[in-house]
């Protein structure tokens, strides 16, 4: 699993707390960085940068992992804005 990091425009009404969403193969997690949130989610290696179903596909998983926040992920407009941390093994 690789991890993808990005950004979401924070709002004057949002939780004054960072917070975590975990759902079957995908983590998603909000930290909050005061004017925006710092946004890693897990990834499987097939759904990286780059992937098939692109970046509208990547808009609309967040967008129904964290309802809330669905308005504004409209904001990552390229991959330039996500950034690939990828796995290693170990051994």
């Amino acid at each position: 699993m690789d991890v993808l990091w990005f950004r979401i425009p924070r709002r004057d009404s949002d939780p004054g707390h960072s917070m975590g969403r975990f759902e079957a193969g995908r983590i998603f997690v909000l930290i909050d960085r005061g004017d925006y949130w710092h946004a890693p989610t897990s990834s499987r290696r097939a759904d990286r940068r780059g992937s098939r179903a692109g970046l509208d596909a990547f808009r609309a998983n967040l967008a129904a992992s964290v309802p809330a926040f669905a308005d504004r992920v409209g904001e990552i407009k390229d991959w330039d804005q996500v950034k690939l941390l990828p796995s290693r093994s170990i051994g």
